[in-house]
């Protein structure tokens, strides 16, 4: 990338600039968006995109001279990157991470450091600091992903996501596969947007694609240990070595990651039962009537809390091992030849994920300042304010309060009744002595304290639904169910090369798992509902693909041959799963147990090419069939038992065109557009009337420009992406909230959805030793047509009735996209000279706002179609994290020591929320880690 350095000029840019802009200057005279019919609604999207191209072409424009002014001979400069790796990609054919960056132009790339510094254990760590990758963990095997806005909540163990999940190029299908201990790194990788060709499967939204490291061929050793708060223990380890002289190598290596639990749990500790007195209550629980223990057929009150319950929960406690071999044959000819094989193998054991419960129901007056005049006002007359059924920070639907929230609530109330009434008396409106009338024995009018009452209770309200209560990690389980995992796999992956212009790639992967998640979902002392949730399976995967030249006389006509890819897979999985829900009180109808078994077999068959047609400009383009078969064998265990037996298939073409512009060595500027599928798949939930239900397959059609570039004498790397998506059919995971019903959470299609957005990358070396990255994404997502219908129970005279009502959510934000994101990270290596280095770094993200459920926050409307929940209450808003490290290494860099600390502010954040008022009258929240501090000692060798 160095030497002499030909300007380009930057007329063409400007001149589409110029173009682009004209067509969204027209655009913006046709846009009567409110006035259009849905024939007409397409088109209006088609304007956007072209209005948003246009805003983009004049980004890029403003931005081309930049590298025009600054490329120069950097031939005698020092180069300021020395030790950093430098990724050269020549064509899509090339393999592991640079292949993700010829496929994807939109990359995020995290080294092993990287993923080292962050703390990352597993790839859910990586979310934070990745603008627009959001990863929900609501569990420790259950984690859902977005990208750019795309992605499914779906926590069931049928669950299939839009972002496909890679080890090693193997996909990990299940949920159960997907979360394990990240060890022993060579790197991970980000794909933002549809992909639309090669090996990959639903992924409509991205893939993120894990890389194990590789026996190099020498003898080499690693040890890590960790310490931290919490008793947090974390232990890895790698060994290299030759297992013979010229062709066959292995590595080893292995971690295990020990800590105690961030949840304090209040009812831990408890008498043993016989020595519990009636109606006693020791963690806000109701004691409920009971046939006796003893079998005699009495009756008691006695609470019935576990008394060996664990005073910490949230632990960690697992392991995981991997063995990876290669071997090089040596081969007569020109004929190339290597096998990479793993054999990984992990097993998870600790508490089952809890979180924090609070109650919604309450009721709450207020004031409508139109109704009622001043006077009424002052007099706090409360026949003249509206009552709202249903309030954060009430009881629960089975009488049970977090007692921070009760301490909380009686400290405002307290403060604004005394403030309230000091206002009053300075306003004459109190007459002391004066007990006839509306005046309490204070003088003061009868409404005062209550109106103030019902004021300080919606301030707690708003409180508790941006910020939860003041120790959000502690609350009353009664139940501390163990999630168990235990994971093998083993990947085959060989590459024949024959001579310079054929390359054959077979690769073959075998996945299984065994996972058992018993939980108390309700996060409370009482049983409301409790879940355990079984499953087994297994997958097979098998890919080839064969890539090559053709037309090498292009090369003399056209400047260059015609590279090409051709490849097809395999996936086959098969499920077994029983679920068992625990009740206190059984709704008619309502199912404590289901079973099902679920076969998935999907293939495909892809095609890709890239030409050079024309000096700097290289088109390429490629197509993807897809093919997918589900079948499910269930059955519902209700009153009448409901056995489902039934089939889903989709098939679907998918493709991608691309053409890329290299003005020089220094920068290219890209324009794509994909089409993208994500298959259907069933809804296992199990209320009175539903069994299995199936969401139908979502499309995309995706717009994208981009450039990447490296400025000022290459101490600034620069990647920037502008898209566009159109979505139909877009596959949303979402309560439905029935009266008296346990909610369910089921897959449902919103009609139209649209998204666009832009990312951009920055990596600055000022001077030696020093770094910076900035990583900025902006996201603008919503629901243009989705419409659902909801049933709840309404009260008509003295009759109690279910009705269906429509619910629209069109013109709302989608889940999981905050509109901004950013992340920093500073570095500074400070040397020792013969006493080594220091190293100090900074990792900081920022997040705005992110809903959980599509009424933007405000959860599901009540029987009077009021939204009663404070906003960002099933939401997340804007919230910084910080995490710091400094390390010292040896000169060799065999040592290295370092501390740090994640969280530096001990931030409360909402990791996942859900609203179910409808059920048992309350809200739940798991909540994210909170601050650590340790440790870590590292010998290489």
């Amino acid at each position: 990338m160095h030497g002499n350095v030909i300007e380009m000029p930057h007329t063409p840019s400007m001149v589409l600039a110029i173009f682009f802009a004209f067509l969204g200057i027209v655009d913006r005279s046709n846009r009567f968006r409110g006035l259009m019919t849905p024939k007409h609604l397409s088109i209006s999207r088609s304007q956007n995109l072209v209005r948003n191209v246009a805003v983009l072409a004049v980004g890029f424009a403003l931005l081309w001279p930049i590298n025009s002014a600054t490329a120069q001979d950097s031939g005698s400069s020092d180069d300021v990157w020395a030790g950093v790796e430098e990724m050269v990609v020549s064509g899509s054919s090339a393999g592991g991470i640079l292949a993700d960056v010829a496929r994807s132009n939109s990359v995020t790339a995290f080294s092993s450091d990287d993923l080292e510094a962050i703390g990352a254990a597993d790839i859910s760590d990586i979310a934070n600091f990745t603008p627009n990758l959001e990863i929900v963990t609501a569990g420790a095997t259950a984690p859902t992903f977005f990208i750019r806005g795309i992605g499914l909540n779906d926590f069931n163990s049928n669950a299939a996501g839009s972002v496909a999940i890679y080890t090693d190029d193997v996909p990990l299908n299940n949920p159960a596969l997907q979360l394990g201990s990240l060890f022993d790194i060579e790197g991970a990788n980000v794909l933002r947007g549809p992909q639309g060709t090669g090996p990959f499967r639903n992924a409509s939204a991205g893939a993120i694609k894990v890389y194990s490291r590789k026996p190099t061929g020498d003898f080499s050793t690693s040890l890590k240990a960790e310490f931290g708060n919490y008793n947090s223990r974390d232990l890895e380890g790698s060994v290299q070595f030759p297992i013979t002289d010229e062709s066959l190598w292995a590595r080893i290596s292995f971690r295990t990651v020990s800590r105690d639990g961030t949840y304090n749990n209040l009812c831990a500790g408890l008498p043993d039962r016989a020595l519990r007195a009636d109606r006693a209550t020791f963690c806000g629980e109701k004691p409920n009537v009971q046939l006796d223990v003893g079998g005699d057929g009495s009756l008691d009150f006695k609470s019935k809390v576990d008394a060996h319950l664990p005073r910490k929960m949230n632990d960690r406690e697992n392991w995981a091992l991997r063995g990876v071999f290669l071997f090089q044959p040596d081969l007569p000819g020109d004929i190339d030849m290597d096998w990479l094989m793993a054999v990984r193998g992990s097993r998870l054991d600790q508490y089952s994920f809890v979180g924090q419960s609070i109650g919604t129901n309450g009721n709450s007056r207020f004031i409508d300042p139109t109704l009622v005049t001043r006077r009424e006002t002052q007099n706090f007359n409360l026949d003249l304010q509206r009552q709202i059924r249903g309030l954060l920070g009430s009881q629960d639907g089975r009488q049970y309060r977090d007692p921070e929230v009760a301490e909380y609530e009686t400290q405002v109330v307290d403060a604004t009744v005394a403030q309230r009434r000091a206002e009053a008396l300075a306003e004459g409106l109190c007459v002391h002595g004066d007990v006839q009338g509306n005046r309490d024995p204070d003088g003061c009018p009868d409404g005062l304290t209550p109106a103030a009452t019902h004021d300080a209770r919606r301030e707690v309200a708003k409180e508790l639904g941006k910020n939860l209560d003041s120790k959000p990690h502690t609350g009353g389980i009664d139940r501390a169910g163990r999630t168990t995992n235990d994971t093998f796999g083993f990947s085959l992956k060989g590459t024949i090369e024959f001579g310079d212009t054929m390359e054959l790639t077979t690769i073959t992967g075998y996945d299984k798992w065994n996972r058992s998640v018993d939980i108390d979902l309700d996060f409370t002392p009482n049983i409301v509902f409790e879940n355990k949730t079984d499953d087994d399976g297994y997958q097979v995967f098998q890919e080839v693909r064969l890539t090559g030249q053709a037309f090498d006389d292009l090369d003399e006509i056209w400047g260059g041959p015609l590279d090409w890819e051709v490849g097809a897979f395999l996936l086959k999985e098969e499920l077994n799963v029983d679920v068992v829900n625990r009740f206190d009180i059984i709704p008619p109808g309502v199912a404590r147990t289901r079973t099902y078994t679920q076969d998935v077999t999907t293939y495909a068959g892809y095609a890709s090419a890239a030409w050079d047609f024309w000096d700097a400009f290289t088109l390429d383009a490629g197509v993807r069939y897809n093919y997918e078969k589900r079948h499910i064998d269930y059955t519902l265990f209700t009153i009448i038992p409901n056995e489902i037996d039934q089939n889903l298939v989709g098939k679907e073409p998918t493709g991608t065109v691309r053409l890329t512009w290299r003005p020089n060595e220094q920068s290219s500027l890209y324009m794509k557009y994909t089409h993208g599928w994500k298959s259907g798949t069933f809804n296992a939930s199990g209320s009175r009337d539903r069994g299995v239900s199936p969401a139908g397959p979502e499309k995309i059609d995706a717009f994208e420009i981009g450039l990447a570039g490296s400025y000022f004498d290459e101490r600034l790397r620069l990647m920037v992406s502008l898209f566009h998506y159109d979505y139909s059919d877009y596959q949303l995971f979402t309560p439905i909230l029935e009266s008296q019903q346990p909610v369910q959470f089921v897959i449902k299609n919103a009609s139209d959805v649209e998204l666009y957005g832009s990312e951009v990358e920055l990596t600055l070396v000022p001077w030696e030793g020093g770094s910076f990255d900035v990583k900025f994404a902006w996201l603008r997502g919503e629901f243009l047509n989705f419409l659902t219908l909801e049933r709840r129970a309404k009260v008509v005279g003295f009759t109690r009735i279910d009705i269906v009502t429509p619910v629209d959510y069109s013109g709302n934000t989608l889940l999981n996209a905050p509109r901004y994101s950013v992340t920093l990270s500073a570095q500074q290596a400070i040397p020792l000279g013969r006493f080594g280095a220091l190293v100090m770094r900074w990792d900081g993200t920022w997040k705005d706002i992110t809903y959980f459920d599509p009424s933007e926050g405000r959860g599901g409307p009540n029987e009077n179609d009021d939204l009663i929940l404070p906003e960002e209450t099933i939401g997340q808003g804007s919230f910084w994290l910080h995490n710091l490290r400094l390390s010292y290494y040896t000169p060799d860099e065999t040592i290295e020591v370092a501390g740090w600390i994640r969280n530096v502010e001990d931030a409360t954040y909402k990791a996942f929320a859900a609203d179910i008022t409808a059920f048992t009258n309350t809200t739940l929240f798991f909540v994210g880690q909170p601050r650590t501090y340790g440790v870590t000692m590292s010998l290489r060798f």
